[in-house]
């Protein structure tokens, strides 16, 4: 296409640009201007992430031609930072404020989107203002604190909101998030944000079939006729071993497939070039013949006879299993009064996190380094090293922020194609992937299919239960052992069950890898175990909250692998704790219900509780964190747990600050590098504040300790940091040290510290017996709730969670982690529903919008934890496990229909209201 010049107003300033006729504003932004606080997630405006403001009003620039930005007046999120907001400021404060920020990539979307209501209407209400940001998506928060931002972004503040903890204490203050200011102003570097300008791009060539043969033709010759093709990368130029996996007993998966494919998507080739346009690089072009092989891509197909095998030595499919059993279950089942039975399935669900993969490597020496978003940068950098056939200390991986995991970003995905292409280049490689290369080819949540038996006594006492979930494991194994081994000691939910059997089984498909997704398989087993508690309370005339009271753990009671906590066991707390509303909300729907008579609405409340184990399954699991004093009196916390929006970066600090007994406000952070900052484990499993929380407490001990030598000081004494002089004091006393004329190190610091926590756990025995996490966390979720039965629509009023974390360490990123699981819940309940090779993209796949989210009240429970810094325990992954079978309840308390097969989508639930007024 002919190039043009485009005269336009930007952020106040004229601009003048010459690009290609068609060419993306959003690219015309990022790539020639440089303001890469426009992010892109799905170049298809179905995000929102890219919105902009073109003459006052919202726009997504991935859907507007650079053409029609000419005489226009655009302004970006760098622009409203920079004076152009009607706000003057206030807003980008207020989602500070409110926590609305949580991993970042949405953040600049949002804001924008809110300058425009602003600018209309400068206290809106949160209907207007949901409806503002309603064609932005949202993965982490839940919406509703970006809601009560906005509305409140011209309020006047509080100013007795804790900006300064100077001489206070950290943990329990809502603390502002450390890295939240670039997050707010659109200057987050994300993967996607940054890299060389010499970098050259490269492209994956994936399977078109979910089982396939190939064989590549003349690639020498395709790369000579082409210009823009500078190489292409197949199996055989992978330098070390062409494999890699997350647990070494199940790595499986090639890095580059060389003969055969197993799943749709799966990479065969890399193309390099110097551009990233596929007509350009004349992909179509690149010999490589296909041939289609049968695939199986359900679990009840994968097991069958004669059924294609995925792998040798895993004999039907099977990958591996989880067993846990107590009790005699026979016995149990003979003495009970009523019994229930049910079998359940849940679908693919997609990660949908809104920035896509993106890195870039090269090479520095005889060591490459890696820039790129990821959860676990260690694991990264030991995979690497042996597909790359060199030592550790070779590679170097630098985390951008990270825009959202959830779990499936511990696992390498393009990282090994920029390394390879980087380290046999000597130049620069970079790789972004679309979102539907992202869909098709990463790690999604595990579909089950469970069968579920529950029987209890007349006097509401459950006696036993048996369990049995099968797990489609996609094509390799990914953390599918970690699911069938977690999911039989979570499957009888926080509940005292003497007889209990549960077996699992995870299932090899010609599928996407299921790997990671808040929660490793438990939100699964809790939509059956829930389920039928409520079908046994209403058999038995109990309340539903009673009959989960009534068999409730408490201190001192056995969990169904044996192991006895003396303290710390909080579900009960949280039952109790939404009794009041529980009651309250029966009386509303019962209300709502007579007033409804003679429409097709009906309204339900649902409730269920939830337990989850922080950290591995019964295996080491340590985190290490270091913190020094520098002699300009800055506290360097060298903090290696990746932050991917829930907050460790403040969290750890937090804790770290009030060991040391010095303000927050003196610290800075040194982040995730591996060259810089010791392993702190994968961030996952809900195991950063509880473990890494309490390896920096720890750390931050020793490094009191010292400081208190060094001053001559009382362990009493209180310390201060007042530029770069340290005072001691304590009782009558002060000791004073000026800083910068003490002994130093090379890098100017005068004491450090290093401390690694590795929680205790033992090994499970041949029965599932043993000692699997040192923590559980505890919940209880209510949801409140109206059907349409003509329409079999589902519409949420209020979700109410009542979450026991141990200790509270920042109140607003905790709510914040709650906020963003129950929205997650509510995706996994009523919508989202992954098709291989069909839903590859955010409008044929559902993600819960603003308009989908209610109200949400939080209660927080400190039952404190014998093990975590300060009594605190793990939420992350907690939070998303209630909402899906509180849903689901409340949905059957309101229409009598049992919703066994997610997500309860208006057929589902349309066809289950028929079928129960049909007396099936």
């Amino acid at each position: 296409m002919n190039a043009s010049k485009i005269n336009f107003k930007l952020n106040g300033e004229s601009i003048s640009v010459d690009a290609e006729a068609g060419t993306r504003f959003s690219r015309v932004l990022r790539e020639e201007l440089g303001l890469t606080g426009t992010k892109v997630g799905c170049n298809a405006g179905d995000c929102g992430a890219c919105t902009i403001l073109v003459d006052n009003k919202p726009i997504c620039a991935c859907m507007m031609a650079l053409q029609q930005a000419n005489g226009c007046n655009i302004e970006t999120v760098e622009g409203l930072q920079n004076g152009c907001s009607v706000a003057k400021g206030n807003l980008q404060k207020s989602f500070l404020r409110y926590g609305a920020a949580q991993c970042g990539i949405c953040t600049p979307g949002m804001i924008v989107a809110a300058e425009a209501l602003l600018r209309r209407i400068p206290h809106p209400s949160e209907q207007q203002a949901e409806n503002a940001i309603g064609g932005v998506l949202c993965r982490c928060t839940g919406y509703r604190n970006i809601i009560h931002a906005i509305v409140n972004a011209n309020v006047p503040e509080n100013h007795s909101a804790p900006h300064s903890t100077e001489n206070k204490s950290s943990v329990g203050e809502p603390i502002i998030r450390l890295d939240g200011a670039p997050k707010v102003a659109g200057s987050d570097l994300f993967a996607a944000d940054d890299w060389p300008d010499d970098a050259l791009y490269a492209i994956a060539i994936r399977s078109p079939y979910p089982h396939a043969a190939f064989s590549f033709g003349n690639l020498d010759a395709y790369v000579n006729k082409t210009d823009e093709v500078v190489a292409v990368y197949t199996a055989k130029d992978v330098l070390g071993r062409n494999c890699f996996g997350v647990i070494p007993e199940f790595v499986d998966q090639p890095v580059l497939a060389e003969s055969e494919t197993r799943f749709e998507g799966e990479a065969v080739a890399l193309v390099v070039g110097t551009t990233d346009d596929i007509v350009t690089l004349n992909i179509s072009k690149l010999p490589i013949t296909w041939q289609k092989l049968a695939d199986v891509t359900t679990a009840n197909e994968a097991t069958d006879e004669g059924a294609p095998q995925l792998h040798e030595g895993r004999a039907n499919n099977r990958l591996t299993g989880g067993y846990v059993e107590s009790g005699d279950v026979q016995s149990g089942f003979e003495a009970a009064d009523v019994v229930v039975e049910g079998a359940f399935t849940t679908e693919f669900i997609e990660h949908a996190y809104i920035e896509p993969e993106a890195a870039f490597a090269q090479r520095i020496g005889d060591r490459i380094e890696v820039w790129s978003c990821t959860q676990a940068p260690y694991m990264d950098r030991s995979s690497l090293a042996e597909i790359m056939n060199i030592s550790e200390d070779q590679v170097r991986i630098i985390p951008s922020s990270v825009g959202g995991g959830f779990g499936s970003k511990l696992d390498l995905s393009l990282q090994p194609f920029v390394a390879i292409a980087a380290w046999h280049l000597k130049q620069p490689v970079k790789m972004v992937y679309s979102r539907t290369e992202s869909m098709l080819s990463t790690t999604k949540r595990h579909p089950s299919s469970i069968q579920s038996r529950i029987g209890a006594s007349k006097d509401g006492k459950i006696v036993a239960m048996t369990f049995d979930g099968i797990f489609n494991t996609g094509a390799y194994a990914s953390w599918g052992p970690t699911v069938a081994n977690r999911v039989p000691i979570h499957a009888c939910g926080p509940y005292r069950i003497e007889n209990y059997r549960a077996e699992s089984a995870a299932i090899h498909t010609h599928c996407p890898p299921s790997g990671a997704f808040r929660g490793f398989g438990v939100p699964q087993s809790a939509v059956a175990q829930e389920t039928l508690f409520d079908l046994l309370a209403e058999k038995l005339k109990i309340d539903p909250l009673e009959f989960r009271v009534r068999n409730a753990l408490v201190n001192g009671l056995p969990t169904a692998t044996g192991q006895r906590f003396d303290s710390g066991v909080g579900i009960v707390a949280c039952l109790e704790a939404l009794r009041p509303q529980w009651q309250q909300a029966i009386r509303n729907a019962e209300m709502r219900n007579e007033s409804a008579q003679n429409t097709p609405m009906r309204f339900g409340v649902g409730i269920a509780g939830l337990w989850y184990g922080c950290g591995n399954t019964s295996l080491p699991n340590p985190s290490t964190i270091r913190v020094a004093l520098r002699n300009d009196g800055r506290v360097i916390l060298f903090q290696g747990a990746i932050d991917i929006g829930q907050g460790s970066n403040t969290v750890i600090s937090q804790i770290c600050a009030d060991a040391i007994g010095i303000s927050i406000d003196c610290f800075d952070l040194v982040y995730g590098d591996t060259d810089l900052t010791a392993d702190a484990g994968k961030t996952s499993a809900s195991r950063q504040t509880f473990i890494s929380g309490k390896a920096a407490f720890l750390a931050g001990n020793v490094l009191r300790n010292k400081l208190l030598k060094i001053c001559n000081a009382p362990i009493s004494a209180r310390l201060q940091l007042n530029g770069n002089t340290l005072l001691a004091s304590a009782e009558n006393s002060t000791y004073k040290l000026q800083l910068d004329s003490l002994p130093a190190d090379q890098n100017g610091f005068i004491a450090t510290a290093e401390e690694t926590y590795d929680p205790p756990t033992q090994p499970l025995d041949k029965d599932g017996q043993g000692e699997p996490y040192a923590s559980f966390g505890y919940g209880a979720q209510m949801v409140e709730l109206s059907v349409d039965t003509a329409l079999g629509t589902t519409k949420l009023i209020k979700v109410t969670a009542a979450h026991d974390v141990g200790k509270v360490i920042n109140p607003v990123l905790a709510e914040g982690q709650v906020h963003g699981g129950v929205a997650q819940g509510i995706g996994m309940a009523l919508m989202e529903k992954f098709v291989p090779g069909k839903t590859n993209n955010l409008h044929d796949y559902l993600i819960p919008t603003a308009g989908d989210v209610p109200e949400i009240e939080t209660l927080f429970i400190e039952e404190t934890d014998p093990h975590g810094p300060y009594g605190a325990k793990g939420l992350g992954e907690h939070v998303l496990v209630g909402t899906a079978p509180a849903i689901l309840n409340a949905i059957r308390r309101a229409t009598g229909a049992v919703i066994r097969d997610l997500p309860a989508s208006p057929d589902r639930v349309l066809a289950a209201i028929k079928s129960k007024q049909s007396g099936y």
